[in-house]
């Protein structure tokens, strides 16, 4: 089976968010298994863990730089992307990098959209993606608690 790496965004203005980011990064996760029959690498649930607060900045660079270091093996290795691209289309400064990390060790495949089109891909194949974020979320509330 090959790998995918979902690149999405993580940091954001409120701790609510980020936990929002997370879990949409492990629903997409979840579609590109069922869409694409790979297994999907997604970091964002191990970050903080491993890492420590991304509003420190030393922590947020050591994160992305193990992303980064991440995401290249990937690529060389046949690895498929996955990006989640922000609700308005835009890219985060993070996403952009791992992109690049992706591009640079000759990433070939990926798949690239907002929260809407991807939902709308999965519906082609008889998926809620709004379901599936919903499951992710019992099933980090059963190993983290609820928030």
């Amino acid at each position: 089976m090959s790998l995918a790496y979902i690149a999405a965004p993580y940091g954001a203005g409120t701790v609510a968010e980020i936990r929002r980011n997370a879990l949409r990064a492990a629903a997409l996760g979840r579609l590109a298994s069922m869409y694409s029959g790979v297994s999907a690498v997604v970091v964002h649930a191990g970050i903080a863990s491993v890492f420590g607060d991304d509003d420190d900045p030393e922590a947020r660079e050591n994160g992305l730089e193990a992303n980064l270091e991440l995401v290249s093996v990937l690529a060389f290795s046949r690895a498929e992307l996955w990006v989640l691209l922000r609700d308005d289309g835009s890219v985060s400064d993070g996403v952009r990098q791992e992109v690049d990390a992706f591009h640079l060790a000759g990433g070939l495949l990926y798949h690239f959209g907002t929260w809407q089109s991807f939902t709308r891909t999965a519906a082609r194949i008889g998926v809620e993606l709004d379901e599936l974020f919903d499951q992710v979320e019992r099933d980090h509330s059963k190993i983290w608690g609820k928030p």
